[in-house]
């Protein structure tokens, strides 16, 4: 295994370590690291650059920025349609992504 691909784990560990704790911001950091990495050892449009993608808009979805959420599963999405074969699971579930993270975004607060 090379020293990217032991860093790239050590990430991924990382970031799902702290995403379950909560720890958001320091999710979000090591989430980007993984993308970094992956961009620079995958290519353009594989499948894992796609679960990242989510994985870090699911983040952004957690700390309430909808937008930035809205962004990383577009691009998700966009990766599933083309590395991913039509009804493929992970096509339907950046989608449904979607549909929940609009319905979320466009919520009336409680204090309204």
């Amino acid at each position: 295994m090379t020293d990217g691909l032991k860093l790239l784990t050590v990430y991924q560990v990382m970031a799902v370590v702290y995403r379950e704790i909560k720890q958001f911001d320091l999710a979000l950091i090591y989430q980007k690291k993984t993308l970094d990495i992956q961009k620079r050892l995958l290519a353009e449009n594989h499948p894992e650059l796609g679960i990242t993608y989510q994985n870090i808009a699911w983040i952004f979805e957690c700390i309430g920025n909808y937008q930035k959420a809205n962004d990383y599963y577009n691009t998700a999405l966009d990766i599933c349609h083309i590395s991913c074969q039509t009804g493929h699971p992970n096509i339907k579930a950046v989608e449904n992504k979607l549909s929940l993270l609009e319905h979320t975004a466009n919520k009336p607060s409680l204090t309204e």
